[in-house]
């Protein structure tokens, strides 16, 4: 079973249609923690009311699932996951 650490968005109340998963996954939370300013300032310039999210970051196990799930933002900021 493999893991990941992603930068997480959370909009308002932490359900899961409320969470995004917007930059990773990486192998190490020191990764993700380096990338949430970047992440914060790219969607603060989209989105006027995101000062009021949550930024940080999270670990996830696959599970059952056959890979882990791909971070939103990758492309866009140039991230390259490290898992």
């Amino acid at each position: 079973m493999s893991s990941g650490f992603y930068v997480t968005i959370i909009k308002g109340q932490p359900k899961p249609k409320n969470i995004a998963f917007a930059a990773g996954p990486f192998l190490e939370n020191d990764e993700a923690l380096s990338k949430v300013d970047t992440v914060r300032t790219y969607v603060l310039l989209k989105y006027p009311d995101a000062h009021w999210w949550t930024y940080g970051t999270t670990r996830v196990q696959d599970g059952k699932r056959e890979k882990l799930p791909v971070g939103k933002l990758n492309e866009k900021l140039g991230f390259t996951p490290t898992v």
